[in-house]
């Protein structure tokens, strides 16, 4: 029996030891797949208040040189619904 309780106690390490292997790698991945989103919404007007349709507006993200962008809808509203975290000029 000693060499049965033994023989289970070292698998029982094994497994835990490649258990916390692959916990390790996920953990390790998550800053890669788990990027910081934010949006930017709005509305375009001109000098008397009245709203633009049809407008392009671009979001560029001044760290990365990055840009998207949007169309104003019929109330001149638009919306950057998914951006990376960072500091954007708007245009």
């Amino acid at each position: 029996m000693k060499m049965r309780a033994h023989l289970l106690s070292g698998r029982l390490v094994n497994f835990m030891v490649k258990l916390s292997f692959i916990l390790l790698l996920g953990f390790a991945s998550t800053p890669v797949w788990g990027q910081a989103m934010g949006s930017i919404t709005g509305t375009v007007v001109d000098s008397s208040g009245a709203v633009i349709v049809g407008a392009k507006v671009t979001a560029t993200r001044t760290d990365a040189g990055v840009s998207q962008s949007s169309v104003t809808n019929d109330v001149g509203r638009f919306a950057f619904p998914s951006l990376i975290v960072g500091t954007y000029g708007i245009t």
